[in-house]
């Protein structure tokens, strides 16, 4: 092989062996940061439907059954619940709470909280029931008072429920 040629072969690969050698060391430093964010939804609120029908409260009788069921409005978000209370709305003039004993829900609680799914319900009952909502217990009565309830004759009793 004449010099020439093999001068060029010589220089060829070391120009290779070098250009490799640069790559391989060759690199950036560089340093950094950045910001993101993540949305939190928010549940669409419970809505609770009265089951149970009283009629007939009159003084002095048994106390009438609240049955109610709890519904998630949210079809994606489940909802815990710890307390439902009971209230009483407006009354027919000369009729109020004074004339009438509610027994309060004992399901659920803050011990026993009670799940409802996206979408999903939950009935509770006040007697003869199983499961995570039942039996409550709820009660609504008419007190037999030493005064003349005849106000109360043919009322509705509005009842409302607050849930937590």
């Amino acid at each position: 092989m004449n010099r020439r040629k093999r001068f060029s072969a010589i220089a060829g690969a070391v120009a290779v062996v070098l250009a490799g050698a640069g790559v391989a060391v060759a690199y950036w430093t560089t340093s950094g940061n950045g910001t993101g964010s993540a949305t939190v939804g928010t549940d669409a609120g419970v809505t609770v439907t009265q089951n149970s029908t009283m009629t007939g409260l009159v003084p002095g009788a048994a106390a009438k059954a609240i049955d109610f069921t709890v519904s998630n409005s949210s079809a994606t978000t489940d909802v815990q619940i710890t307390s439902i209370v009971i209230g009483f709305g407006t009354f027919a003039a000369g009729c109020s709470s004074a004339d009438f004993v509610l027994v309060q829900p004992t399901k659920p609680s803050v011990g026993t909280p009670v799940t409802i799914v996206g979408g999903g319900s939950q009935a509770f009952t006040s007697t003869g029931a199983s499961g995570t909502g039942a039996p409550t217990g709820a009660s609504i009565a008419m007190i037999n008072t030493a005064s003349n309830q005849n106000a109360c004759k043919l009322s509705t009793v509005n009842l409302t429920y607050t849930v937590s």
